[in-house]
C-alpha cells in the first residue's frame, strides 16, 4: 500500500495536468487546491485538452443541456484514451436530472473514482429524499461505510463517501479517514476540492 507522503511526492514530481469540467461556483477554489499540491489545473469544456491531460474530473454542480452534452463527450473520449475519470455527483438526489445525469456517466465511460457525500451516493443507489441542495441532510457513520462498499461493488469503481468520517472502498476493502471537521460543511466547495485532488 502506498501512503500519502509517497503519493504526494509522486504528484509533485509528475505535476499532472488535471482537466476539470466543474461547476462555476467552485472553479477558482478547485484550481487553487490543485495548484497547492503542485498539480496543474485546466478548467475547460474542450475535449481536445484530454489528449494531454493526466486525468478528468467531472463535477455536476451547474447543469444545463450544453454542459451535459459536453461532459458526456469528454467522458467518452477520456474512456477511449484510458484517462482516469473522477466523478462528483453534486446534488444527486435533489433532482431527477442530477441523479440521472450522474448515473448516465457510468454508462458512457469508465469512471475510476466516485466521490460524494452520504446523500449523493445513497441517491445513486436508489435511495431518495435526503439531499437538500448540494448538502447531505444526514450523516450516519455505519451507513456511510456500508454505502461506500455497496457503491464500489455496484459501479465497479473506487468510492469515497465523505463526511465527518470519510469512507473509501474498492468493494473488498474499506478504509476510514478521521479528518472531518464541522467547519468543512460551512465553506462552499470543500467536497469539490477533495474530488479534484483525488
Amino acid at each position: 500500500m502506498e501512503y500519502m507522503p509517497q503519493a504526494l511526492s509522486k504528484v509533485r514530481a509528475n505535476r499532472p495536468l488535471v482537466h476539470n469540467i466543474t461547476n462555476l461556483v467552485v472553479m477558482n477554489a478547485t484550481a487553487n487546491a490543485l495548484l497547492a499540491i503542485v498539480a496543474s489545473p485546466v478548467m475547460a469544456q474542450l475535449e481536445d485538452m484530454l489528449k494531454i491531460a493526466s486525468a478528468l474530473v467531472i463535477n455536476i454542480g451547474t447543469l444545463d443541456e450544453h454542459w451535459i452534452a459536453s461532459v458526456e463527450k469528454a467522458v467518452e473520449i477520456a474512456g477511449e484514451l484510458e484517462k482516469p475519470i473522477v466523478l462528483d455527483p453534486v446534488g444527486a438526489g435533489a433532482t431527477r436530472l442530477r441523479t440521472e445525469t450522474a448515473l448516465s456517466l457510468f454508462d458512457v465511460g469508465a469512471v475510476k473514482v466516485l466521490r460524494g457525500n452520504l446523500s449523493e451516493v445513497a441517491a445513486l443507489l436508489g435511495e431518495h429524499g435526503k439531499t437538500w441542495g448540494v448538502d447531505s441532510t444526514v450523516y450516519e457513520k455505519d451507513k456511510a461505510k456500508n454505502l461506500a462498499t455497496a457503491a464500489a461493488k455496484e459501479f465497479n469503481t473506487a468510492v469515497a463517501v465523505t463526511g465527518p468520517v470519510d469512507y473509501v472502498s474498492n468493494g473488498k476493502e474499506t478504509y476510514a479517514i478521521y479528518n472531518g471537521h464541522e467547519l468543512l460543511g460551512m465553506v462552499t466547495g470543500t467536497g469539490c476540492m477533495v474530488t479534484a485532488i483525488i
